[in-house]
């Protein structure tokens, strides 16, 4: 009897650590090279719209990635947007329209969602929340994110 007990422990041992080996893929995945950094906020005081610039950058391995944003005041917005993995560094902008209100400059929350590829494996990260203020029109602001 304890023969098969121990049996019985090594085959679980064996399959958590095959679970294990395969949980540990998707992070490899997440962290294969997507840089995102976002650059600027901008504020439109006619309609109350953000637009929110970032540089990306994604090494050719990543086959397709993207970043969703949503930013939290009083009102709330959300954008996505794919990312052309080319291997070069580019601006992407995001158009933020809360349409059950306006933002207005001061503090805001954002939350930060990535997703690459390589092939047909996919891994998505969600960053903590961020607090960051939205600036007064004419006054673009460069912020760092994450």
């Amino acid at each position: 009897m304890k023969h098969l007990s121990r049996l019985g422990l090594a085959a679980a041992v064996a399959v958590a650590s095959l679970t294990s080996i395969g949980a540990a893929a998707p992070a490899q995945a997440a962290g294969s090279g997507l840089q995102l950094k976002v650059v600027s906020y901008d504020w439109t005081p006619r309609t109350g719209n953000l637009e929110v610039t970032a540089k990306v950058g994604c090494p050719r391995r990543v086959t397709s990635a993207s970043w969703a944003l949503k930013v939290k005041q009083r009102v709330s917005a959300k954008g996505f947007q794919k990312i052309s993995c080319t291997g070069e560094p580019q601006l992407l902008t995001l158009v933020l329209d809360p349409k059950n209100g306006r933002f207005h400059p001061g503090a805001a929350t954002q939350e930060l969602t990535t997703v690459e590829c390589i092939s047909d494996f996919c891994a998505g990260i969600t960053y903590e929340p961020q607090t960051f203020r939205i600036p007064p029109p004419g006054k673009s602001r460069a912020t760092e994110a994450r």
